[in-house]
């Protein structure tokens, strides 16, 4: 189970979701997976321009037991990558699905930002 906290840090123009893994009882082990049990990161969203964001993506991860190294070090190499590639096709298929709620966003910070 992972919780997922979001920040808004509008005097900075950013918004960071952090992430970590959570211990389930209720989530029976299995003999064919791999728990991961210290999964902890965070995105971080900045707009550097109108129409353009800098991601930028930390994970902290031990799955724990014994794994193979060469799924260690293809899960090290490709899965950041893999991640970043995959929300960049998600904002691309959303694209103008949210601009009322970023105009209402931007408008909102610009206002916490004018009450400094």
């Amino acid at each position: 189970m992972i919780e997922s906290v979001v920040e808004e840090l509008p005097r900075e123009g950013k918004v960071r979701v952090r992430f970590r893994s959570l211990a389930s009882p209720a989530v029976p082990a299995r003999h064919d997976c791999v728990r991961v049990p210290l999964c902890e990161g965070e995105f971080s969203l900045s707009e550097t321009r109108p129409g353009s964001v800098l991601v930028t993506y930390t994970i902290r991860l031990d799955p724990g037991g014994w794994l193979p190294d060469w799924l260690v070090r293809h899960f090290v190499r490709d899965a950041p990558a893999r991640t970043l590639r995959d929300f960049k096709a998600q904002v691309l298929r959303t694209r103008g699905q949210y601009d009322a709620f970023i105009a209402a966003q931007r408008a909102r910070w610009e206002r916490v930002r004018a009450q400094e």
